[in-house]
C-alpha cells in the first residue's frame, strides 16, 4: 500500500469518526453506539447481554425516546410531534395501550383492549373533563359529562 493509499484510507476513518461513536464495556460487547443517520443523531443503548434496550433520536426534526424489553420488543415511545408531547405503553405483542399526549385541546389519556383498540378516554378541555367507555367496535357506550 502505498503513502497515499494508506493517508487515503485514514482520511475515511476519520470522516467515518465524525458520524459514529462505538463505545464498549470491558469484555469487548457493544454498550453505546451514538451516530448520525440519514433521518438524524440517534444513541443506542445496550445491556449486558448485548441486547438492544433504548433509543434517543432526532428523527426528522421529531425528538424521541423508546425503551425496549429484554426480548428487544418495544414497550415504551416518548416524543413530541407538531409540538405535542406524547408517551405510548405498548404490551408484549406491541399493541398500544396507554397513551397520554397534551393536544391544543388540553391532556387526555386513552386506555386500549389487548386488540389495541380504545376502551376508555379521558380528556381535560377548556369545557372541563370527560370520561368515555368505548365498545370493542369503538362506539361510545357511556360517557360523563
Amino acid at each position: 500500500m502505498t503513502v497515499e493509499e494508506r493517508l487515503e484510507k485514514l482520511e475515511q476513518e476519520l470522516a467515518a469518526l465524525k458520524r459514529r461513536i462505538v463505545m464498549e464495556d470491558a469484555e469487548g460487547r457493544i454498550r453505546a453506539k451514538l451516530e448520525m443517520t440519514e433521518l438524524g443523531p440517534g444513541l443506542s443503548l445496550f445491556d449486558e447481554n448485548g441486547k438492544f434496550r433504548a433509543a434517543l433520536a432526532v428523527a426528522k426534526g421529531i425528538p424521541g425516546l423508546a425503551l425496549y424489553d429484554e426480548n428487544g420488543k418495544p414497550r415504551v415511545a416518548l416524543a413530541v410531534h407538531n409540538s405535542v408531547p406524547g408517551l405510548v405503553l405498548t404490551d408484549e405483542n406491541g399493541k398500544p395501550r396507554a397513551v397520554l399526549d397534551i393536544t391544543e385541546r388540553g391532556p387526555r389519556l386513552v386506555l386500549s383492549d389487548e386488540n389495541g383498540e380504545p376502551r376508555v378516554a379521558l380528556g381535560v378541555s377548556k369545557d372541563g373533563p370527560g370520561l368515555g367507555l368505548l365498545d370493542e367496535i369503538g362506539k361510545v357506550i357511556w360517557s360523563a359529562p
